[in-house]
């Protein structure tokens, strides 16, 4: 969820989020202690560098996720409403005539 929608984790990841390692061990439990050196390799081999390593990055990340999804969501109200309107209008049947292509093997 906080790499694809900036949506904020728990205390303990914010805290590797920000490479803040005394406040990552403080907070972890005795399990995310041992796993310490995966959790942080997963964000080194997997999780784009843009959205971890310093508490501005985890921030900007939040704030541009926030603002993406804002856009999209904002898209998607408007084609809902003009389909929706679409819908409540009558419309005529478009008549389409169909005009062939030449023959361009007689050329």
């Amino acid at each position: 969820m906080y790499i694809e929608r900036g949506v904020d984790p728990g205390d303990f990841l914010c805290a590797v989020i920000d490479n803040d390692l005394r406040e990552s061990f403080g907070r972890a439990d005795v399990e995310n202690c041992r796993r310490m050196y995966e959790i942080v390799s997963w964000f080194y081999m997997h999780a784009p560098s843009a959205c971890w390593g310093s508490k501005e990055k985890h921030q900007a990340w939040i704030e541009s996720r926030s603002i993406e999804h804002q856009v999209a969501k904002s898209v998607a109200n408007k084609v809902a409403d003009d389909v929706d309107k679409m819908i409540d209008q009558e419309y005529e049947p478009i008549n389409i005539k169909h005009t062939p292509f030449p023959d361009t093997t007689q050329l």
